[in-house]
């Protein structure tokens, strides 16, 4: 375990010296000071619009860290060959994968919490309120770039950076609508359902007016 905590501190300290890391912050916190801007030219509840805009640009800005991080770094490892100088000691690829994900986890996990007290600092300031709602939804964001980190690490390990950082994004797109593609599925179901019942209703009544005009024949034929 001593070797994953070395790793993952050395991975968290290379992070925080990157530029890419603070072009995406200051970015993020820009936007979340700007949010009020937004939620003036909004229709609606202006404490609401801005709440959702800032939690949309936390998620964003999150997951581009991520992503970016994650590729980043591991092929920086790998380019410079000191992954091999790092395997040669006595450090199993579990724990240098291991170390890596933490790292790049607590990265993550540090630029979450910065975003999340902007913004609660600007529902402060402009709204005169602080809503613990915005907490658990920064945690459930956490939980989320978690399994997305893990995403981003193995396929930076697996694949190019390009192709890494595309199979990243696509899971993270994949997982935001599967939830609207199995709606959709459902409403389609329900449609054709209900565009088959109308065909053997539509199908049924011609044969219900035939049979109901033979019916009505046979009475005037017996008076005849």
């Amino acid at each position: 375990m001593r070797a994953v905590a070395a790793i993952a501190r050395n991975t968290f300290r290379e992070a925080l010296r990157d530029r890419v890391l603070y072009l995406f912050l200051g970015f993020a916190v820009l936007l979340l000071v700007c949010s009020k801007l937004f939620g003036l030219l909004t229709v609606g509840d202006e404490g609401k619009v801005i709440k959702d805009f800032g939690l949309a640009g936390i998620q964003l800005f999150t997951m581009l860290i991520a992503v970016m991080m994650s590729v980043l770094l591991i092929s920086r490892e790998v380019d410079s060959r000191t992954v091999y100088n790092i395997l040669a000691k006595p450090v199993r690829r579990w724990q240098f994968l291991i170390g890596k994900y933490l790292g790049l986890l607590a990265t993550v996990a540090v630029n979450l919490a910065l975003m999340t007290a902007v913004l609660l600092l600007v529902t402060v300031v402009y709204l005169r309120e602080f809503d613990a709602g915005l907490l658990f939804a920064a945690a459930m964001t956490l939980l989320e770039m978690a399994l997305l980190t893990a995403f981003a690490t193995l396929f930076a390990v697996l694949t190019r950076p390009m192709l890494g950082t595309v199979f990243t994004l696509a899971v993270f797109v994949i997982g935001h609508v599967a939830e609207d593609i199995w709606l959709l599925t459902q409403h389609v179901e329900r449609h054709r359902a209900t565009a088959g019942r109308r065909a053997l209703c539509g199908a049924a009544q011609p044969r219900a007016l035939q049979l109901q005009g033979r019916g009505g024949a046979r009475p005037g034929g017996l008076l005849g």
